[in-house]
């Protein structure tokens, strides 16, 4: 069973029924197989059959009612709430007590409560250096009247507070150290051999994002851990399949590789605007006699690579449609259909014909980079190019296509470019080739379905605490956004 599973069991074993209404996993159907298995911890709720977040005896107000009903026998909760609870329900608190961790009990006295763990107030954390600084200015916004101060203090908490002066400055680990049991109950033990998973980055900027979303996740309790570990993105992909690393984040062009390693995805990274999907396509000058895509017999193309996903959308496109045959060697086959061309990546293959490189710079820098690729169809070099639309949207201005809206402040500007599909699409909605997700995580496709189940609902649950949606306060780290002013880090954004 999962890690996760495996504290339910053990929390189904001990008692003998319970509420824990409300989602166990971010992943629903986990959470639906695990509350139709461990059907006793949801016995005591309300509603038994959906034990959901919407049950009476859900959340901190919940699990007083469930003891205060005489549904349960026992209830961990905060002491404030307690204290609220029995005084705005007129409870008479001799009919309770406290049970201590050392399996006592104590009369239910708010002032002398039995202690299980204390929880910190937040704190403001300053680098050493700085500290001192930091400190003096945060001491003197105390009853401050100054405008910009007040304005700090309201962005800086989300409710009512009152601010302590810190006379001393500590490191973090003595601060913690006041509050029992806090520091310890986060401290879990690992499992032998271990279930920490391998995940495989392709840089240092990457690496150090990922060791700061593993930091991030152990603090929340995300299981199982992450390490670690940066490659190229080629032995990233021969480490999943040779079991030597157990995911990585395979952009849209390593997808037919990881395929043909097989590996399969977990998750995908998608975007919920229409307009940010990859969607590819091939262009050609307004005023090239190029029609539908067989035309291009004979001319001369760019890629952004040999097997790019425009690559691979062109020769799927050719063998759909095409009666001879494309098969037994796609780059045969593209270099017998263009004149010339240019492969922007061909100097990691050698082996390519010369004429899919013939066009291409001589002292170009190695890329595979949609903009360059179109450079060689905006300067003439090439007939067409294929690429990555949304990317050459973002560089030309409204009106270069015939599709966009027209630019009613230059009646005089024309269409620059089309866009071929395989019928007469030119003044229609483009033809898409291929679209394709912003990114996949891959795993080898013969991992366990514990396994692909424990790693999913762990990236599910780094989405939930860190993703672009988030209740609460801002998350303490982002998955997505830039890291250390950095963009397109571990999970693309283009």
């Amino acid at each position: 069973m999962t890690l996760f599973e495996n504290r339910v069991h053990a929390l189904s074993n001990f008692f003998e029924m319970a509420c824990i209404a409300g989602p166990w996993s971010s992943d629903a159907i986990f959470d639906y197989q695990l509350k139709s298995k461990y059907k006793n911890l949801c016995a005591a709720c309300e509603n038994p059959s959906s034990c959901y977040n919407t049950d009476k005896y859900y959340g901190r107000e919940g699990a007083l009612l469930c003891l205060t009903d005489n549904v349960g026998d026992v209830t961990w909760v905060r002491l404030d709430d307690a204290r609220v609870h029995f005084k705005a329900e007129m409870i008479d608190t001799q009919d309770y007590k406290f049970l201590c961790p050392d399996g006592t009990t104590k009369p239910l006295i708010f002032d002398q409560p039995c202690v299980w763990i204390s929880k910190p107030w937040q704190v403001v954390v300053a680098a050493s250096q700085s500290a001192v600084m930091i400190a003096n200015l945060m001491n003197s916004m105390v009853n401050t009247t100054h405008c910009w101060k007040n304005s700090l203090l309201q962005l800086m908490e989300n409710y009512y507070v009152t601010s302590t002066n810190v006379d001393a400055l500590e490191v973090p680990s003595d601060y913690l150290s006041r509050f029992p049991n806090f520091v310890s109950a986060y401290a879990q033990s690992g499992c032998r051999p271990s279930r920490a998973v391998r995940w495989c980055v392709m840089n240092n900027l990457e690496l150090y994002k990922c060791e700061s979303l593993r930091d991030a996740s152990i603090v929340y309790g995300v299981e199982p851990t992450i390490n670690c570990f940066q490659q190229t993105s080629e032995s990233c992909l021969k480490g999943v399949q040779n079991g030597l690393m157990d995911i990585f984040l395979a952009r849209p062009e390593n997808l037919l590789e990881a395929r043909m390693r097989g590996l399969k995805p977990i998750v995908h990274a998608m975007t919920n605007v229409k307009e940010e999907v990859n969607r590819i396509v091939a262009i050609v000058r307004v005023n090239s006699p190029f029609k539908i895509i067989k035309d291009l017999k004979g001319a001369r193309a760019s890629f952004t690579g040999y097997r790019s996903v425009g690559w691979n959308a062109f020769v799927t496109l050719m063998r759909n449609m095409s009666s001879r045959n494309w098969d037994c060697s796609d780059a045969q086959a593209v270099a017998k259909f263009f004149k010339n061309s240019c492969v922007l990546d061909w100097n990691d293959n050698k082996e390519l014909p010369a004429n899919l490189h013939s066009l291409c710079k001589k002292d170009a820098k190695r890329t595979n980079d949609d903009l360059d690729a179109f450079d060689y169809l905006t300067s003439g070099t090439v007939d067409v190019a294929f690429v990555n639309l949304k990317v050459i949207e973002s560089k030309t201005e409204a009106g270069d296509f015939y599709y966009e809206k027209i630019d009613h402040r230059n009646i005089n500007r024309r269409p620059k470019y089309r866009i071929l599909g395989p019928t007469d699409t030119s003044h229609g909605v483009p033809y898409l080739l291929a679209w394709t997700t912003l990114g996949s995580i891959v795993a080898h496709e013969n991992i366990t379905d514990l396994r692909r189940q424990e790693i999913y609902s762990m990236l599910l649950e780094m989405d939930k605490l860190f993703g672009k949606k988030f209740n609460g306060q801002t998350p303490a780290f982002s998955l997505y956004g830039p890291y250390d002013g950095n963009h397109d880090l571990i999970f693309p954004v283009s």
